[in-house]
């Protein structure tokens, strides 16, 4: 009994072991400054990302991840006020993370990156038809957080692993480089038309502060 007693003891002084996780997050951006005729007036962006991270340093307690994600999110407006308009932004991250758990269901944690961002612009109901223009720009990331575990005592016994899952809840900034935007008009090989250049629609910026809650699964 005292054996076992002790063994508890050890167990749940020791952070929760893990080597992979799988994440779900949704985010709201504050920010994203918009010249873009077609996206409106707000300045949030809602938007869904599913990342993947695998440990590869261990300090003592703390632990150093490689992760990578894929974000998506999308904002409605009309173009002129008269033309449905979207604009759908892509991102596609790599980065690092630093974790210090305080407790083993408690573990605070750190995360830089950088990648490309897709803004695909989308016009319909013009005369032509519909239209799409994709935009690439640089993305980056530093965001601090927490995360709620819920940690199993046998998985922190020494050589046994197995799955928890949890709540991540993190803030920081995100900075993008501008996607620029402009509309050409329709031409015809079977007409005879005036020249004339394309109108700029101006840009879109997604830099600004970022809130995330989500859902993350360590196996």
């Amino acid at each position: 009994m005292r054996q076992l007693m002790v063994a508890a003891l050890v167990a749940a002084a020791q952070p929760a072991s893990a080597a992979q996780e799988v994440a779900l997050r949704i985010s709201s951006e504050f920010g994203g400054d918009s010249g873009l005729f077609a996206t409106g007036s707000s300045r949030n962006l809602l938007q869904a990302e599913l990342g993947y991270a695998h440990t590869v340093k261990s300090f003592r307690r703390a632990e150093l991840w490689l992760e990578g994600s894929w974000t998506i999110g999308e904002r409605h407006d009309r173009l002129f006020a008269t033309y449905p308009a979207s604009v759908i932004a892509q991102q596609l991250t790599v980065g690092v993370r630093a974790t210090i758990p305080i407790r083993p269901w408690l573990v605070p944690q750190l995360r830089v990156g950088v990648g490309a961002l897709l803004g695909t612009l989308r016009i319909s109901g013009l005369t032509a038809g519909s239209i799409e223009e994709t935009s690439a720009a640089f993305t980056s990331y530093a965001l601090a957080g927490i995360q709620f575990l819920l940690p199993r005592p046998w998985m922190r016994l020494e050589g046994k692993r197995g799955m928890t899952a949890g709540v991540v809840v993190e803030g920081g900034y995100c900075y993008s480089t501008d996607l620029g935007y402009s509309l050409s008009p329709a031409s015809s090989p079977d007409k005879i038309q005036l020249p004339s250049a394309a109108t700029d629609l101006g840009t879109v910026s997604l830099s600004g502060a970022l809130l995330r809650i989500g859902i993350a699964m360590r196996l």
